[in-house]
């Protein structure tokens, strides 16, 4: 009739019986969800006592389920892909859709940088995905970064391309790695779901501040900063050191609980069917 719709948006979440397998019974146990995934009554002062010895040793478990994945596949170069083990060996992971919102170019604006915190943080980076079939922008994207990562000598041997993408890879790469990055233009990402199943996993999550990110204002530690491309660069370079500064001091445990108490609600997939469900339609 002319008039105008009124939107109102619900942020997506996540399953985590799919997405945390091995940590959502523990959750259920320390009471921080119920049997629907949604956020205890209590779930703050839950996951402050959450019993960190126990959450180290499912990460523990969920990081060799990824060591012994990542042989299984190839990297850019067709070999299996080994990661050495190891003290202070760490695993960050950029891995989703290859679209140009989403920007995986963003961590090799400065190349010399981005292999410089690599060595020295003793960091190796795993990238994964896919581009659409008629993307040729991202086609070519794609193919400067694995060209940029093969002509430096720390890139050709810290970065690693996991070829074929698929669920299987993206289930092993949110629970297995250490950090997980995640570097949308702000504005133009929708819910940003892998970022929620970081957080599920316990991964610490470095992210610009969009989609359910932007949902709780300043809740994230390692957030991406910048009105600018270079300044975000800068502040994602900042970042992937303070996260490998974090890990070597063993407080990786501190900050996942942090982002657990500041995202649960956001990122409950129980949360969102509730929301819809009540959901109070105009007549």
């Amino acid at each position: 009739n002319g008039e105008a719709v009124c939107f109102k948006g619900i942020t997506n979440g996540i399953d985590m019986q799919r997405w945390s397998p091995h940590l959502i019974d523990f959750y259920r146990e320390s009471g921080i969800i119920d049997k629907y995934q949604l956020p205890a009554k209590d779930y703050k002062k839950e996951i402050v006592r959450m019993d960190e010895w126990e959450l180290r040793k499912i990460r523990d478990m969920a990081k060799e389920g990824l060591d012994q994945f990542l042989p299984s596949r190839r990297d850019q170069y067709g070999r299996p892909i080994y990661i050495p083990k190891g003290k202070g060996v760490k695993k960050a992971a950029w891995a989703r859709r290859f679209a140009d919102y989403k920007r995986p170019g963003l961590l090799f604006l400065d190349p010399e940088r981005l292999a410089s915190i690599l060595e020295r943080g003793n960091i190796h980076l795993i990238l994964a995905g896919k581009t659409h079939p008629g993307d040729e922008l991202m086609k070519n994207e794609m193919q400067r970064i694995l060209t940029l990562t093969r002509d430096n000598p720390v890139l050709s041997h810290m970065v690693h391309f996991l070829v074929n993408y698929n669920e299987s890879a993206g289930q092993h790469l949110t629970a297995g790695s250490d950090i997980w990055i995640n570097t949308p233009r702000v504005g133009d990402e929708a819910c940003g779901t892998s970022s929620m199943k970081g957080i599920g996993s316990g991964t610490m999550v470095i992210s610009t501040e969009d989609g359910g990110i932007a949902d709780v204002r300043g809740g994230l530690r390692l957030m991406i900063e910048g009105t600018t491309e270079e300044a975000e660069a800068e502040s994602l370079y900042q970042r992937l050191e303070e996260a490998g500064k974090i890990i070597d001091q063993g407080r990786q445990i501190t900050v996942a609980k942090e982002q657990l108490h500041n995202y649960l609600p956001t990122i409950a997939g129980g949360r969102m069917i509730a929301d819809y469900l009540n959901y109070q339609f105009p007549l």
